[in-house]
């Protein structure tokens, strides 16, 4: 039995009623009535993680690998890099006046795009490099020089993938409302356009919150063992 493989069936196995469940809730306050479709989503998360289960317990048990923490400190400093660059990538648009961010950043729906800019660097960038200093600091804070390879990974993933769904689910909704907004369309149409980029911002919000849950346990879990 591989553990790794059948914890992280678990824990997908369990968020995906909960997701369900908040899906349900939140069904009868939409306006575009897109619900179904991720409902269906969760679901097949649901079967994922079924999958994983059975897949676990027939593979064979294999010791987690263990990697130096500064050599993790490394690779999360070089992703809050990456995403730093990503950032300014993302910032140059606001320039091209055929976009009209200067006046659709003054429309209400607007807030949006603020808050997926803020929260990407704030995340995408300073948390990275976050991650990285706890990481390095390892060794001389806590006397542990080795974590979990796996569980680095997985958190490095599910934390790229959960800024990113975040940052641009946000972003195009700001963009799109402010620009229904603008143009003199209702509240009801602009809320309605805008419902279809709430989900998935939530799923980044989760997928972060599930990254930071690995990284913390996987500091918990550091030894002093230098061996890889």
């Amino acid at each position: 039995m591989n553990r790794f493989v059948s914890s992280l069936g678990a824990l997908v196995l369990g968020a995906a009623p909960v997701m369900y469940l908040l899906l349900i809730a939140l069904k009868p306050h939409t306006l575009g009535g897109d619900i179904p479709a991720w409902i269906t989503v969760s679901q097949l998360v649901a079967a994922f993680g079924v999958a994983l289960l059975l897949g676990g317990a027939v593979m064979r048990r294999r010791p987690l690998g263990a990697i130096p923490s500064v050599a993790g400190a490394r690779i999360f400093l070089y992703a809050g890099l990456a995403n730093g660059f990503a950032a300014a990538v993302l910032a140059a648009p606001i320039l091209y006046p055929g976009f009209e961010f200067p006046i659709l950043i003054t429309r209400w729906p607007g807030i949006y795009i603020v808050i997926a800019y803020t929260f990407f660097v704030i995340v995408g960038v300073i948390g990275m490099v976050a991650w990285g200093v706890i990481l390095h600091l390892m060794p001389s804070a806590m006397d542990k020089t080795t974590v979990r390879r796996p569980l680095l990974l997985l958190q490095l993933g599910t934390m790229e993938v959960g800024v990113y769904v975040f940052g641009v689910s946000m972003f195009l909704g700001g963009y799109i409302g402010a620009a229904l907004d603008y143009s003199g369309s209702g509240s009801i149409v602009v809320g309605a356009a805008m419902e279809a980029t709430v989900i998935p911002a939530a799923i980044g919000i989760f997928l972060l919150i599930f990254s930071t849950i690995l990284g913390v346990g996987n500091v918990a879990l550091g030894k002093r063992d230098s061996g890889v």
